[in-house]
């Protein structure tokens, strides 16, 4: 496809998804995706483009370092809050427009990934290696207190707040609470449905 190099497959995922597959797609089906007018002042002022690649590019609001200035781009994002990619069918709005495709998947039904040892297919890749784990019996996060491991990292963060640090997620309009955080949105949808949005 190209002579980009990359550090570890998560990297090649990522730039062969949004650099390859988002141009093959973007060519197949050009209404996949709307952009804001602010998301298109963004893209035509050229500040989302390609930057050379270098070692240790640092965040400076954060101090997060990135390995190329197109992932400290990418990150900047999250600080400015902005989301140019608006899914036509919800109310879904992303930063990246791969993630848009990958959302739009769950409109269409879409599956491309899927498992080479059962039936199991998802709309992404992370979550088809997640779930490959289960056939291995691959638990690569392990809790640092106890011999606890899962094949999620999801998993051992609401392990560790169970069970080792008691942190919980509160709910403001009740005396409801959780160490998993989809639980306590859980609840106040069912519980709180006319005050929460």
């Amino acid at each position: 496809m190209c002579s980009s190099v990359f550090q570890n497959q998560h990297q090649l995922d990522l730039h062969n998804s949004q650099e390859h597959e988002v141009k093959m797609k973007k060519i197949k089906r050009r209404s996949i995706f709307k952009i804001s007018e602010e998301g298109r002042s963004f893209l035509g002022s050229g500040s989302h483009k390609r930057g050379n690649l270098e070692k240790d590019v640092m965040c400076h609001l954060c101090s997060r370092k990135f390995s190329s200035k197109l992932a400290l781009q990418r990150h900047m994002g999250i600080h400015s809050g902005m989301k140019p990619y608006e899914c036509q069918d919800c109310d879904y709005k992303t930063r990246l427009k791969a993630s848009l495709i990958q959302h739009k998947r769950i409109h269409t039904g879409e599956k491309p990934f899927k498992c080479s040892q059962c039936l199991y297919a998802s709309i992404d890749a992370s979550s088809l290696r997640r779930h490959s784990r289960t056939h291995s019996n691959e638990k690569p996060y392990q809790c640092q207190q106890c011999p606890y491991s899962c094949i999620q990292k999801k998993s051992l963060d609401l392990h560790v707040r169970r069970h080792h640090t008691g942190e919980v997620f509160a709910c403001n309009l009740c005396r409801y609470s959780s160490p998993d955080k989809q639980l306590l949105h859980r609840h106040l949808k069912k519980r709180h449905e006319n005050v929460v949005q």
